[in-house]
């Protein structure tokens, strides 16, 4: 979960992330989905992710972990995705390895 006294509630997420949910039709179920309130990219160089390095090596990286969206089934889901996702980001801009 979220640090800074941010909760969570019914349809909240913290400061900057916005979300939206897709509609079921027939051959699927809906789907929630945040985005990130940060540039994703520029985080990533922040924390020495190299994308011209060898795809072994990339995915290794922490910041590989980082997205700019994700995605769940269910709103609890996501919001557990969401606090992962600000987990790794503030482990990323101080410097340490996730």
């Amino acid at each position: 979960m979220p640090d800074q006294g941010q909760v969570m509630t019914a349809r909240t997420l913290p400061k900057g992330w916005k979300w939206f949910q897709s509609a079921a039709d027939s051959m699927t179920e809906s789907h929630w989905y945040a985005t990130a309130p940060y540039d994703v990219e520029a985080v990533r160089k922040l924390s020495g992710f190299n994308d011209d390095a060898p795809m072994s090596e990339q995915i290794s990286h922490p910041a590989w972990n980082l997205d700019r969206t994700v995605s769940a089934q269910s709103w609890n889901a996501l919001r557990l995705e969401v606090g992962e996702q600000i987990k790794l980001y503030q482990k990323l801009i101080s410097g340490g390895k996730a």
